[in-house]
């Protein structure tokens, strides 16, 4: 399937999920927030973000040689974090030429606000694989 049609799916699929936040009580939606391990604004976060971060995140991460799955069972509110920050950011078109061009160059740490904890997690080898 083509980006744009996969994008504009997402895009979709981000809409329906920001109207079915609205709908929720106060209290159910703080049950989600929690069932997912979010707070209710980390939550609302997300469904605002940019619903294609998450691909990115993890072409990220496979060029690092990190482990999305290992890091999420293993340190899942580090992943959680990531996710949420990746999908607020606002270098999405860059961070997306960067991977196109060249996934393992070094430029995306300038702009990439998850580059620490990344880098530190190749450091520690927490998430490989």
């Amino acid at each position: 399937m083509n980006r744009f049609v996969q994008r504009l799916r997402n895009r979709i699929s981000q809409l329906r999920l920001r109207a079915e936040l609205d709908r929720l009580s106060g209290g159910e939606l703080q049950h989600l927030a929690q069932d997912v391990g979010l707070s209710v604004p980390g939550l609302r976060a997300i469904a605002q973000g940019n619903p294609d971060a998450a691909e990115l995140l993890l072409r990220r991460m496979s060029a690092l040689n990190l482990d999305p799955e290992a890091l999420a069972r293993r340190m899942p509110e580090i992943s959680r974090d990531l996710q949420r920050v990746c999908s607020s950011c606002e270098s999405y078109g860059r961070c997306l030429r960067d991977l196109d061009r060249d996934p393992e160059g070094a430029v995306w740490a300038d702009y990439c606000p998850n580059a620490p904890t990344l880098q530190e997690l190749q450091i520690m080898k927490v998430a490989a694989g």
